[in-house]
C-alpha cells in the first residue's frame, strides 16, 4: 500500500511530473492549497502581512490611556456568581459554545457518513460565514429591540433547531436548511455577550470582562463539547453527539424563558 504522501516514481523514459503549485515563489492563498506542506508557509506569510498591516496603523493611530482597574481578574471571574440573571447568561453562553464545539468538530463526520465527499462541506462554510456578516453588521440594530435577554434566548433556540436537526438528518444536502442559523448565532450571543460583560464589569476591567467571556464560550464551552461529543461519537455515533447537546441546550432554554416568565430576568 503506496503512503498517501509519497510520489509515484515516474515511469523509465519520462520527465517526472512537477506540481504547478510547488513552482510559485510563495504559496497561494490557504483556499486554493492542497496540501499542509503548502497551508503551513501560506498561513505564515498571510500572519506576517497581517502584523505589518496592524503596526503600522497602530504606529499612526492616538491612544489614549485606559481608565485606572478597581478590580482583580479574581473578580472578573466571581462575576458569574453574582446573581441569578449573570449566571443563567453564563450558563446559556457555555451551552451555546458547546453546540458550536460540537457543529465544528463533528459536521463534516456526518456529511461524509451521509455520503458527501467535500462540495457540501466546502458550500455549507460558505454559507455559515455569508450569514455571519450582514448579522454582525446589523447585530446592534437587532439586539436593541430585543434586549440583552431575548437576544440569548433567540440564540439558543436557533442553536437547539440546528443540533436537533443534525442528529435526524438522512441526506446531506439537509444540512442547508439551518445552515443560515451559524450566523443568527454566532452574530447575537457573541454582540449580546460581549455588550452585557461590558457592562456587568467592575470598574477599568471591561476588556479583561470580554476577554473572559470569550475564553469562556470559545474556550471552555468549545473544548468540553468537542471532549464530550467524542465519547459519545465513540459510543452511540455522531447523530447522537448533536442529539446530546441539542437536549442540553433545550433545557437550557427552557430555564431561561421559566426565569423570563418568573421576572428573575
Amino acid at each position: 500500500m503506496l503512503h498517501p504522501r509519497r510520489a509515484l516514481a515516474p515511469a523509465p523514459g519520462t520527465r517526472p511530473q512537477t506540481s504547478t503549485l510547488r513552482l510559485l515563489p510563495w504559496p497561494p492563498p490557504q483556499g486554493l492549497v492542497m496540501s499542509m506542506e503548502l497551508s503551513i508557509p501560506g498561513m505564515m506569510v498571510c500572519h506576517v502581512l497581517l502584523a505589518a498591516v496592524t503596526i503600522a496603523w497602530v504606529s499612526k493611530s492616538t491612544v489614549t490611556a485606559p481608565p485606572p482597574q478597581n478590580g482583580t481578574v479574581m473578580s472578573v471571574v466571581g462575576v458569574l456568581f453574582k446573581d441569578a440573571p449573570t449566571f443563567l447568561f453564563f450558563l446559556s453562553s457555555l451551552l451555546i459554545g458547546q453546540g458550536f464545539g460540537v457543529v465544528f468538530a463533528y459536521q463534516f463526520l456526518l456529511l461524509s457518513d451521509l455520503g458527501d465527499r467535500g462540495m457540501i462541506m466546502g458550500l455549507a462554510t460558505l454559507c455559515t460565514c455569508l450569514t455571519e456578516v450582514p448579522v454582525l453588521y446589523y447585530s446592534e440594530h437587532m439586539i436593541k429591540p430585543l434586549g440583552l435577554v431575548m437576544s440569548m434566548e433567540l440564540s439558543i433556540t436557533l442553536m437547539v433547531g440546528r443540533l436537533l436537526w443534525y442528529s435526524s438528518m438522512t441526506f446531506a444536502w439537509e444540512t442547508f436548511i439551518v445552515e443560515w442559523t451559524h450566523g443568527v448565532v454566532f452574530g447575537l450571543a457573541w454582540a449580546a455577550g460581549t455588550s452585557y460583560c461590558r457592562s456587568i464589569a467592575p470598574e477599568g476591567m471591561g476588556a479583561t470582562m470580554q476577554g473572559f467571556y470569550t475564553a469562556w464560550m470559545w474556550g471552555i464551552g468549545t473544548g468540553t463539547g468537542c471532549l464530550v461529543g467524542g465519547t459519545v461519537a465513540a459510543n452511540w455515533g455522531v447523530p447522537a453527539v448533536f442529539g446530546v447537546f441539542g437536549y442540553a441546550n433545550l433545557g437550557c432554554l427552557l430555564l431561561l424563558l421559566m426565569a423570563h416568565a418568573m421576572g428573575v430576568l
